[in-house]
């Protein structure tokens, strides 16, 4: 393993959310993102439940940043993001929102791997429609989202962070702004997944 790379495991007195017990495993994961920074990945996970939670942090200071990311090739299947449990994430042309909550884990995956989060989310709404013309919708989407996992159609990824522990790791057709005060104060903050069908389920 690298010298900037690091896996350090401890055992803490925290009373665990979901079964109570008061010894939570964390394990702490330094790693270093080439052009960007030290990450910081901590896992919590209760040894007696599996209660398992993760979160990111950026060591290197940043600002409360929107990425936008404007993707038509499947290479940019491969690029990777760093989302924290703040961010909020929109995809325009599924006309999906996720917005983080109490639940709100932070991932470092790539556009693939955040597709897939979200088709497996698109899956359990077709396996719980509640009428022909929600399940056709649904399947519209899908047929959408699977265009775009294959490359025959373009999108755009967008997040938005206020506490600036989100990145999408790429120089190319990426914009990144620094959020406004009043911005940062009007993101959701609510615990939902919106997909444009009138139903909202939790991230």
């Amino acid at each position: 393993m690298p010298d900037n790379e690091g896996i350090i495991e401890s055992t803490f007195k925290i009373n665990c959310p979901a079964c109570g017990s008061n010894e939570i495993l964390i394990n702490k994961h330094l790693s270093e993102v080439p052009y960007y920074g030290k990450i910081l990945l901590i896992t919590f996970k209760c040894e007696r439940c599996r209660y398992k939670f993760n979160e990111t942090y950026i060591l290197d200071e940043k600002a409360p940043q929107r990425y936008i990311l404007k993707c038509g090739e499947t290479k940019d299947l491969n690029i990777r993001i760093i989302k924290s449990g703040n961010s909020t994430v929109h995809i325009p042309e599924l006309e999906i929102d996720i917005y983080p909550g109490p639940d709100s884990e932070g991932i470092i995956t790539n556009v693939e791997g955040l597709l897939n989060r979200v088709k497996d989310v698109i899956m359990l709404l077709k396996r719980n429609y509640k009428s022909l013309e929600e399940l056709e919708r649904i399947i519209e989407k899908l047929e959408f989202l699977n265009d775009m996992l294959e490359g025959k159609r373009p999108f755009t990824i967008i997040i938005e962070d206020p506490s600036g522990n989100s990145a999408i790791i790429t120089k190319e057709n990426l914009t990144i702004e620094n959020l406004t005060p009043e911005e940062i104060k009007n993101l959701d903050t609510g615990n939902q997944f919106s997909i444009d069908l009138g139903d909202l389920v939790e991230e």
